[in-house]
């Protein structure tokens, strides 16, 4: 996954053969710019009852203490106005290593800790999170286009050196955190894999040297021969590793981890598909063993089915980002849909953070993109109930919101369960209905008073 706006890589549910090409194809719109664009105004949002401006407006909700929105630390900075800690890769973590004692002890399971208090941002004004932060967009900042900039939650605040790097970095954190001061911005790392040569500031892994003798042979891929799979089945490395990774958080409010991979997933040649499993469960018990006595929420992209996986594996993190929501063979059997959206609802019952990521291929249409980030949004609205913590990402940047990122102030409070009819669900709000055909991919909006009358 890398770490552009445009970014919305698909990660599971393909095959890898799919998420290669998809990989290219991302790469290719990344380096062709950044996409702005402007969206018409969708028929049927003015069926949707007057909201009153209170609702419009509702008060911003208190940020928890833990690693919960705090100014941008100012680094040192060099000669060529970059940070002088980001000279060698390395360096982003030296200084900050867990004790040797730590290092050396295992740590003790999750489940004997005290119960993590995280509070998110809630959705109940904006819809949307940011899969990727750049600089690049900065320059279209304005009095709408700041709520894209800087939304509730952003998954990675990146720069690549042609966008100044480690300086480039500094003044995204610093735009953000002017204009949205609740915001929480993750430290993206690839957990289980290193990339020698970094693309972006901060690195997108830990350094390989902080790793001697802990990788191994297998590749990541035929097209990055270089990027190695960390050997995550040795106790000691696990061990290591969450020590970097949490220590490597140091301008940012949690830990985004990427590339996990459990039961439904890949693995690396030499390994059984079980074996690496259980090798990821054990690595994240240990990264959320050592983040929680630091105090540092613990967010991670995995390649999982959540009507499968997420019982267990949100015992172990304070939320999950996920890039294959409603996919097209779920849609097939809204049983299928039903079992999925459970999953989505008992993680933010209990409290967990869920960030949903469209899928976009590159061969699919600008419009239909852009019409599955609003089928994606639906379905979240669907799920989501007052005060809870779920996103959907724009993939694609825009210089005003779409409709969908304002639904949940504009509809209201949800007036009870959403109803299943068919291939079609449909939900009540305080202020508008919400009708989903998945079927046809297709999302309507209307009046409380049309559905009564039968419309």
């Amino acid at each position: 996954m890398t770490r552009h706006w445009t970014d919305a890589v698909p990660a599971e549910r393909f095959s890898r053969g799919h998420v290669v090409v998809l990989c290219v194809a991302a790469a290719l719109l990344v380096a062709s710019g950044v996409l702005f664009l402007s969206e018409a105004p969708r028929s049927g949002g003015s069926a949707i009852d007057p909201p009153t401006p209170a609702a419009v407006h509702p008060p911003v909700h208190p940020v928890a203490p833990d690693r919960a929105a705090q100014p941008v630390a100012t680094s040192a900075q060099g000669p060529s106005g970059q940070d002088q800690d980001a000279q060698h890769p390395s360096a982003e973590f030296e200084g900050n290593l867990p004790a040797p004692v730590a290092a050396q002890e295992p740590a003790p399971p999750a489940a004997s800790l005290p119960a993590a208090q995280v509070t998110w941002p809630t959705s109940d004004r904006w819809l949307h999170f940011s899969a990727g932060a750049t600089p690049g967009p900065l320059k279209w900042s304005g009095p709408r286009t700041d709520a894209i900039l800087a939304p509730p939650i952003i998954w990675a605040a990146q720069a690549s050196a042609e966008e100044g790097g480690a300086a480039g970095q500094e003044r995204l954190l610093r735009f953000i955190r002017q204009r949205n001061p609740g915001a929480r911005i993750g430290r993206y790392f690839s957990c289980c894999t290193i990339r020698p040569r970094p693309l972006y500031h901060p690195p997108e892994s830990v350094p390989a040297e902080a790793l001697d003798g802990m990788l191994m042979n297998a590749s990541w891929s035929p097209q990055e021969p270089g990027r190695r799979y960390i050997d995550i089945r040795r106790e000691d490395v696990r061990r290591r590793l969450a020590g970097l990774l949490v220590s490597g958080a140091r301008r940012e409010n949690f830990l985004a981890l990427d590339n996990f991979i459990f039961e439904f997933g890949g693995n690396p040649d030499g390994t059984t598909r079980q074996e690496w499993s259980d090798a990821n469960y054990a690595l994240l018990s240990e990264i959320y063993a050592q983040a929680r006595r630091a105090a540092l929420p613990v967010v991670l992209n995995a390649a999982t089915r959540p009507e499968e996986t997420w019982a267990r594996v949100t015992a172990h993190c304070d939320g999950i980002l996920f890039e294959m929501p409603f996919h097209p063979n779920m849609r097939r059997d809204p049983a299928l849909l039903e079992r999925e959206m459970a999953a989505y609802r008992a993680a933010l019952d209990a409290g967990k953070l869920v960030c949903l990521i469209p899928i976009t291929p590159a061969n699919h249409t600008l419009a239909q993109k852009l019409e599955e980030q609003r089928l994606v949004a639906a379905g979240a609205m669907l799920v989501r109930e007052a005060g809870d913590a779920i996103f959907v990402a724009q993939t694609l940047y825009q210089p005003t919101p779409a409709d969908w990122m304002e639904w949940p102030a504009r509809l209201g409070p949800a007036q009870g369960r959403y109803r299943v009819e068919g291939r079609e669900m449909t939900r009540e709000f305080e202020r508008g209905v919400l009708r989903v055909d998945w079927a046809a991919g297709r999302v309507t909006l209307g009046s409380r008073a049309a559905v009564r009358e039968g419309g």
